[in-house]
């Protein structure tokens, strides 16, 4: 207690001028070396508090401390600003409550409004705006991110936004709570091993969640809108996601969920809806998806390549214009668990011993477009509902799923 009233004490003489002032002259900007000459003196592991006030200039912080800054404490990058304008550079550091705006704008260097490089680094209730990069996790162990606001350049076009979070070679990092808007990618896990991502929000981008090279990701309580693509999963072992929200694509190409040459991921409780693409396959080894809700999507899931040992049941594929689309081998999938498959809302068949399995399998039809070149009087029925239900009237349809349900997995 007596090191935290002698760094308060410290702190008020060097603003000695500032804090006699009416309240509206001490919110004027002060020098960001005030604050980096606290950080200097202070003894390794105290708590230093930020005084209320705009700070112009970059802060490094070298040594274990506990930052607490009161609220309007804000961190403002000087208009010719190199670099990152808060760097984390030590271990067990906590950095709560404060506000940065901008940083220097290189992409390529990866210019963020905080950087760390420190292990069991804890940024808690920051809010972050119009800096390249918002939060970057480098090389960190244990480093956790809650309840933090990002906010990137909204002017600017994908290509020239930098993420929101953004996590590379971390392990048993954390991303809780985060509200992240107008970035690139909004939380960017590279090369990382263990990350779990809770409960956060991203909105106004390219990829909601990107996920590469990493190995047992753990995502929960994730909520996408107005993204090109919800969660892209690439190159990665081992992820998990469970009960998010991938809804609202934007752009033709949007999807909900992708998982791209990865292998024993489980997607599992999810709501994937109102994208170009639901689910999408692409070289999916030994994945698991069961227990989705994929609605009012253009395609409900659309499969690439091969998909050996992935097993798709369980879901719900209701209102999608196209419920199953793409060129992919589809006899590569598992589409049943112990007898149980998916339900399909337009499946035409019969329940008739009541087991709540159809009696015949859910196929995938021709295209409209191919029943109508060789029986012309069928175009005539182009968009009506006889074009929704052709797969079912097809014999030459492809199965898709031998044992569909007759009934919502929910309702069961």
């Amino acid at each position: 207690m007596k090191r935290v009233r002698s760094l308060r004490a410290a702190m008020a003489g060097a603003l000695g001028l500032a804090l006699a002032r009416p309240p509206q002259a001490a919110a004027q900007a002060l020098d960001a070396g005030i604050l980096q000459a606290l950080v200097d003196r202070a003894a390794p592991r105290s708590t230093l508090i930020l005084r209320r006030g705009s700070y112009y200039g970059s802060l490094v912080v070298w040594k274990s401390l506990t930052i607490l800054a009161e609220g309007g404490t804000i961190l403002v990058a000087r208009p010719d600003t190199k670099g990152s304008t808060l760097s984390v550079l030590a271990d067990d550091v906590a950095v709560i409550g404060l506000a940065v705006r901008g940083s220097g704008s290189s992409l390529r260097d990866l210019d963020a409004g905080i950087a760390v490089r420190g292990n069991r680094v804890r940024l808690d209730a920051c809010s972050i705006e119009g800096a390249t990069f918002g939060i970057r996790l480098d090389d960190c162990v244990g480093g956790s991110v809650l309840s933090c606001r990002v906010r990137g350049k909204s002017s600017l076009p994908f290509a020239e936004r930098g993420d929101g979070i953004r996590v590379t070679l971390g392990r048993d990092c954390l991303v809780e709570g985060a509200d992240i808007a107008s970035v690139c990618d909004g939380i960017y896990l590279d090369g990382s091993t263990r990350p779990r991502i809770l409960n956060s929000r991203v909105s106004d981008g390219r990829y909601g969640l990107h996920v590469m090279y990493g190995s047992l990701a753990e995502v929960e309580g994730l909520k996408t809108h107005r993204l090109v693509v919800g969660a892209m999963i690439m190159g990665t072992k081992g992820a998990r996601l469970t009960e998010n929200s991938f809804a609202e694509g934007r752009e033709a190409r949007s999807s909900g969920l992708t998982l791209f040459a990865s292998e024993d991921c489980v997607c599992a409780q999810n709501l994937v809806s109102g994208n170009t693409t639901g689910l999408s396959l692409d070289g999916a080894k030994d994945c698991s998806l069961r227990g989705n809700t994929v609605s009012g999507n253009a395609r409900g899931i659309f499969v690439e390549g091969a998909s050996p040992g992935t097993r798709v049941y369980g879901n719900s594929f209701i209102d999608n214009a196209v419920q199953v689309g793409g060129a992919g081998e589809l006899r590569s999938i598992a589409w049943t668990d112990a007898g149980k498959g998916n339900y399909w809302d337009d499946y035409r068949g019969y329940d008739l011993d009541g087991n709540g399995i159809g009696d015949a399998p859910y196929r995938r039809g021709r295209s409209f477009a191919a029943l109508c070149a060789r029986t012309s009087l069928l175009g005539a029925f182009f968009g009506s509902p006889l074009q929704r239900i052709s797969a079912g009237l097809d014999p030459e349809a492809e199965i898709v799923d031998p044992a569909p349900l007759a009934r919502e997995p929910r309702e069961e």
